[in-house]
């Protein structure tokens, strides 16, 4: 969303001259094309900036990262022919995680994710952050692989977050979606194990 200025060097923007001076080829291949765009610089104009949009970026990171209700804006300076964006932001105090509920054991799956609640990474009294919450959805994936549900998904899991409790808590409930498909619910185990006793490296070519 944000663009780096152009290059400065002391008090001047030497790549951006060079792509100034330069006529515009007439195809995107040969000496001046290169000259142009690989050692010069276009300009990098304001107009081009959805400054909105950027605006709206910051406060969703901030609410990723647990900061609710956090507000920003921003003013435009300009001075000849360039412009400076100044944005002023005003994040709340964080919120933490009060309490992490599991699904019940209703259901062999809800069961194996139950089972992997004693090794969550999500621990009351840390900052909510949504990254985390995609990492402990990693986690129970990873978990559940390793214990034969070789088709399920960290997108079959979501959470439910309430910011009701009051105090800058918030409760979360993991909950596997409903209409996952059939054959992420079973767990795969070995049948049978055929040991040849004449097989041989050297002779052993690859499909």
């Amino acid at each position: 969303l944000v663009k780096t200025p152009n290059t400065k060097f002391l008090w001047m923007r030497p790549f951006l001259s060079i792509h100034n001076l330069v006529k515009e080829p007439n195809k995107e291949k040969g000496i001046r094309y290169w000259v142009k765009y690989k050692i010069g610089e276009p300009p990098v104009k304001l107009s081009n900036l959805n400054l909105e949009q950027i605006n709206a970026a910051v406060v969703n990171r901030l609410d990723n990262r647990g900061y609710f209700h956090a507000k920003s804006s921003y003013t435009v300076e300009s001075k000849k022919k360039t412009a400076s964006v100044h944005f002023e932001v005003s994040p709340s105090p964080w919120y933490k995680i009060n309490e992490l509920t599991f699904p019940a054991s209703d259901s062999k799956l809800s069961a194996a994710v139950k089972l992997s609640e004693k090794e969550t990474i999500l621990k009351p009294g840390d900052p909510y952050d949504l990254s985390m919450l995609k990492d402990e959805r990693m986690r129970i994936d990873r978990y559940l692989k390793n214990n034969g549900y070789f088709y399920f998904s960290p997108d079959y899991l979501q959470f439910e977050a309430d910011s009701t409790i009051g105090n800058r808590a918030i409760d979360l409930t993991l909950q596997i979606k409903q209409d996952i498909p059939k054959v992420s619910n079973k767990p795969y185990s070995l049948d049978k194990i055929f040991v040849f006793d004449d097989f041989s490296l050297e002779n052993y070519q690859p499909d």
